[in-house]
């Protein structure tokens, strides 16, 4: 608990959303660079289910990771 606390005193956030941010992100990069699966990009950052994955980026990014891989290929 201390741990948690220090991490959300220096860094503004908790550690569960930094790190959800961070597994959002390396997943915009791999939408970028890879012809990858969503399921495959879901698992490759670490989610264990491509729905949930799906709605969490969605939540952060406002576009599914389907429409986002669409927007940055036109």
């Amino acid at each position: 608990n201390y741990i948690s606390q220090l991490f959300k005193k220096h860094t503004g956030t908790t550690f569960s959303s930094y790190l959800t941010n961070l597994r959002i992100s390396k997943a915009m990069s791999l939408l970028r660079t890879t012809n990858y699966s969503i399921e495959k990009i879901a698992t490759e950052v670490g989610f264990n289910d491509p729905h949930y994955f799906c709605r969490i980026f969605k939540s952060i990014k406002d576009l599914t990771p389907s429409q986002y891989r669409k927007e940055i290929k036109k």
